[in-house]
């Protein structure tokens, strides 16, 4: 996975490598995956990789809570919801990749950014 839109690519019934690293349990890889990506309130593909639905219309995080992985599905949740947070209000709040805690940034997002621009 060195590019980034490998990341996006999907199979034949509509999952992404994300999917498929919730399903093995891995929590370690959906870490790698999730935060190779911009987020942060800068750029959407985070959020955009997490909210992604398969064919069947269930997320990643979904098929978490399906197999018992409670603490992946904890981390897409809460990565998800301060991501969507970020870009919709422009706060400097961002989930810590070691300890999956909120945080405040020390610094703010630029005044010219748009939070409904697109991705």
């Amino acid at each position: 996975m060195n590019d980034s839109a490998d990341l996006f690519k999907v199979d034949d019934i509509g999952r992404t490598s994300l999917f498929y690293a919730v399903a093995k349990g891995d929590i370690e890889e959906v870490r790698k995956i999730i935060f190779s990506l911009a987020g942060t309130g800068i750029g959407c593909q985070r959020l955009s990789l997490i909210s992604h639905k398969d064919q069947s219309g269930i997320t990643a995080a979904e098929v978490a809570e399906k197999l018992g992985h409670e603490e992946i599905r904890q981390l897409l949740i809460l990565q998800r919801n301060v991501e969507d947070k970020l870009i919709k209000k422009r706060k400097t709040w961002y989930v810590s990749p070691n300890t999956n805690q909120v945080k405040r940034r020390k610094y703010h997002v630029s005044k010219n950014y748009n939070p409904d621009s697109e991705c």
